[in-house]
């Protein structure tokens, strides 16, 4: 079955992140953006879509072996595309920068261990790697590979293997802790095609109580023990995700999908035919395309401006144009790319997502 709740969020996601990467990354950080909310959604619902996956792959009789190969085998392109972009879209330099790419197919290869295990196990380790990351990106000494507003690590063993699991963009602690609770949530919540008002209402109350606990994180910032702060003077941090952070949009996200879930994908009889829902279908399940394109889209010209002003190729990063301009940009790119996804659809072309199944499954 599938869930427009999911859709939605996935969209939302989708739209946040190019919005704030146009914005970011062509005019500068301006005073408010909305930073931050796009990558815990992604996190969680890859947990979520692959729970559904591996709940429609155990309903058609695949053995345990196969599921695990394709599993594995999703992983390591989503790797080795996340490397490849880093390459083509960052530059070489950045090649271990670990970013959304490489953690999702990274996510994708642990939980098919977590599968395995007992939801109350996973949930636990979820809690740990939320509440002990602090403490350990500060025995990594999180700050000195972001001494200029980014993570910039050494071509060395060391430092790959800290910005992997520490200090890079999305390390996996804590951000894996996501993808974990979304799995579980999927396979609490999203089991069956009825409607499961008790665990949609505890999903709800779980989700309330994360938020207001973020809130309250963010009252006692000061003081909270130094061992769980990585910066003292800022509560709510993505670059490191701080305890505050992390609860509010762990928070946010299960209260939002088990609202979506409750009004949504329970109340519309027929989605094909809502033309927001069929909208919000099609930028959710070209989502991977829609990553890689937008950068694509407003990177590359500044790098080969710039370089054909006889300029480094971040000359202009971050200052290419005005806020207005930027974020006009973003939307019509948005625009754009939806009629292009919808014209692959229709005339039977594929994005990226349709050859990750053509060469994994």
């Amino acid at each position: 079955m599938r869930y427009s709740s999911i859709d939605i969020l996935r969209t939302i996601a989708i739209v946040l992140m190019v919005l704030v990467h146009f914005m970011e990354n062509l005019a500068g950080k301006p005073a408010w953006n909305p930073t931050g909310f796009g990558a815990p959604f992604f996190a969680f619902l890859s947990g979520v879509s692959y729970s559904l996956w591996l709940q429609g792959r155990e309903t058609k009789t695949k053995s345990e072996e196969l599921i695990s190969k394709i599993t594995i085998r999703r992983g390591l392109f989503l790797i080795g595309l996340g490397f490849l972009f880093n390459v083509l879209v960052w530059l070489p330099e950045d090649v271990f920068n670990w970013d959304v790419l490489t953690f999702i197919g990274s996510a994708i290869l642990v939980l098919n261990y977590a599968r395995r295990l007992p939801p109350a196990v996973t949930l636990f380790i979820a809690i740990l790697l939320c509440v002990f990351s602090p403490v350990l990106q500060k025995l990594a000494e999180y700050d000195l590979y972001w001494t200029e507003g980014y993570f910039s690590g050494d071509f060395t063993l060391t430092d790959i293997f800290i910005g992997y699991f520490f200090t890079g963009y999305f390390p996996l602690f804590p951000w894996l802790a996501l993808p974990l609770i979304g799995f579980t949530c999927g396979n609490y919540m999203l089991s069956n095609t009825q409607l499961r008002i008790v665990e949609v209402r505890n999903i709800a109350f779980i989700g309330t109580s994360l938020v207001l606990i973020s809130l309250l994180l963010q009252y006692f910032h000061s003081s909270l023990p130094a061992q769980f702060v990585v910066n003292p003077t800022i509560a709510w941090t993505m670059f490191p995700p701080s305890l505050s952070y992390l609860s509010g949009t762990i928070g946010m996200t299960l209260l939002s999908l088990a609202t979506l879930h409750t009004f949504v994908d329970h109340k519309v009889q027929n989605s094909a035919e809502n033309k927001w829902l069929s909208a919000c279908g099609t930028l959710s399940r070209h989502s991977l395309t829609i990553y890689i394109l937008h950068h694509l889209a407003h990177i590359w010209p500044m790098w080969v401006y710039a370089l054909w002003e006889g300029q480094e190729p971040t000359y202009y990063w971050g200052k290419a144009m005005e806020l207005y301009l930027a974020i006009t940009l973003a939307f019509i790119f948005l625009g754009v790319c939806f009629l292009f996804l919808r014209w692959l659809d229709k005339t039977g072309r594929h994005g990226i997502e349709f050859w990750m199944r053509w060469l994994c499954d």
